[in-house]
């Protein structure tokens, strides 16, 4: 990695000197302590006690601009990395090695206002933050000015098989065990409202395992997401379905795969009172044994969260580890404190319910969740945050006569304070 970096560098510059490309970055430094208290916890209810540890990362977002028409846009993220003794970063990458590309595209707009823009792209957001965990993906996009907004067409390339080694990786059947997303969308105003609707279709050809089937899974997602503002009051709602159908058999797992269908819906209200900012936010995800739960998603915190849907996770068909709340209810109030221009506070309160009624742990399952955050502006360009969370979950399920039944786990807080240098 350290070495394609290097190349590309000398081609920029390169590039740059024989054709004027003007090179801009912004980007962000963090560097953070952490504490945290039973974390861990949640997974077997034993007392795994304090652990405290220092991270940090570099976020580069430089842009190539062309011309007006034309530019290449990237993010790079640099020494993602946990303090240690080996002075290794994620996935024990050496500091030096530690460079990961998040996204690299390449755009042009036309003179008719279309825009295209290709490469490696962030994926999995649309709308709100309700139902997006964003990654990086392989797309195609056209961005074409329409009425009070834009009309987006993607085709994304989510696995190309006979590059993952999958069953039948030439032949007739190869393209089959592709998967691949076609996505439309629209981001707009309808008269003072903000309107973002999506519908995408997804074959995931890498679903079948049969060397010699063609059959495929193949899920339909809509997405509906509305906000605005009306003096004091802002107000934003967002409602996902998505619906899975099983064609054929899966050889390795289930001969008669089940169709899933999960939807969720989320709304949200605040009042600017000035100093003040008090909010309501509601989430719900659909459960049920035969379709699963629907996810929230990695993207949204529910009003400030920072324990659950981040390092533990709630809700029928997640581990209990897992940065993901699913199949649950979320009502979280809260308010935003400005002190003054360099000095706000956070305190949010947010309570999960599980909504399935099947045996097990999940049964009936709530938590609560409470934060208190706050922020000094120390300069245009650097910030000092202080971040507290505690959180608590309340097992439900007690069947009669069962020794096994679970235990409440102790309570988690986590605690974290960093310096933040944006430019």
């Amino acid at each position: 990695m350290k070495k394609i970096f290097a190349t590309m560098l000398v081609v920029f510059m390169a590039v740059g000197s024989a054709y004027a490309v003007d090179m801009s970055t912004t980007g962000k430094y963090k560097i953070r302590g952490n504490y945290e208290d039973n974390v861990s916890s949640i997974n077997d209810s034993s007392d795994r006690g304090a652990y405290m540890y220092y991270d940090h990362e570099l976020v580069l977002e430089p842009t190539l601009t062309i011309s007006d028409a034309t530019k290449i846009d990237m993010q790079l993220e640099l020494n993602d990395a946990v303090w240690t003794a080996s002075n290794q970063g994620h996935d024990s990458k050496e500091a030096a090695d530690n460079i990961l590309i998040e996204y690299l595209y390449g755009s042009h707009t036309f003179s008719t206002g279309t825009q295209f823009q290709g490469g490696l792209m962030a994926v999995g957001e649309w709308s709100h933050a309700f139902g997006n965990t964003k990654t990086r993906g392989w797309r195609t996009r056209i961005n074409q000015p329409v009425g009070d907004g834009t009309l987006v067409a993607i085709l994304q390339k989510v696995v190309e098989a006979t590059e993952e080694g999958l069953a039948a990786q030439e032949g007739e059947n190869s393209e089959s065990k592709d998967a691949d997303a076609y996505l439309l969308g629209w981001a707009g105003k309808a008269g003072d409202i903000d309107i973002q609707p999506l519908i995408a279709y997804i074959q995931n050809g890498t679903a079948n395992t049969d060397a010699g089937s063609s059959d495929t899974d193949n899920t339909i997602l809509f997405v509906l997401g509305a906000g605005g503002q009306a003096g004091m009051l802002g107000w934003e709602a967002e409602f996902d379905y998505s619906s899975t159908t099983r064609d054929g058999t899966n050889a390795v797992t289930d001969p008669d795969l089940d169709d899933l269908n999960v939807w969720g819906a989320y709304a949200g209200v605040n009042f600017d009172l000035g100093t003040v900012t008090p909010g309501l936010k509601i989430a719900y995800g659909s459960y049920s044994e035969d379709n699963g739960s629907f996810a929230y998603g990695e993207d949204y915190d529910a009003g400030g969260m920072m324990i659950f849907g981040e390092d533990v996770g709630f809700g029928p068909g997640m581990a209990k580890d897992d940065g993901n709340v699913a199949g649950a209810t979320t009502v979280t109030v809260y308010a935003d404190l400005n002190v003054s221009d360099a000095l706000s506070f956070f305190g949010g309160l947010a309570y999960l319910m599980s909504n399935s009624s099947d045996d097990g742990p999940w049964k009936d399952a709530s938590a609560y969740e409470l934060n208190v955050k706050g922020a000094y502006k120390l300069s245009d360009n650097v910030s000092y945050h202080v971040d507290c969370g505690y959180a608590s979950i309340d097992w439900d399920y007690d069947p009669s006569g069962d020794a096994t039944a679970t235990d409440d786990p102790d309570g988690i807080t986590k605690i974290q304070h960093y310096l933040q240098i944006k430019f």
